[in-house]
């Protein structure tokens, strides 16, 4: 697995890049949508991604299937643990049953 999960250091445009071609097919490239009546009181535009459309109803689906996508084949032997919230959990038991 690439070693900046564990480091912690924040992603580089290659990371993004890599990540998207990793998930293209996998995840539904989801819209986004201007939050008029938000944008008019804020004074500003507000944009939100409709990530509520995935299988799962979260975005925590890219992040956790990007994840299982980077496991080496003895990794993936071995397993995951999902050690977070119940939304990331659930992500994950969902994904494990579709692969």
């Amino acid at each position: 697995m690439d070693t900046r999960t564990t480091d912690m250091l924040p992603p580089t445009l290659a990371d993004i890049e890599a990540a998207a071609d990793r998930l293209d097919g996998h995840v539904l490239k989801t819209p986004t949508i201007e939050l008029r009546g938000l944008s008019d009181h804020l004074g500003c535009t507000v944009i939100a991604k409709l990530e509520n459309l995935q299988r799962t109803s979260s975005f925590k689906e890219r992040g956790a299937r990007n994840a299982l996508l980077c496991l080496t084949p003895e990794e993936a032997t071995v397993g995951v643990v999902a050690a977070s919230d119940f939304a990331r959990r659930a992500v994950c038991r969902c994904l494990s049953r579709w692969n």
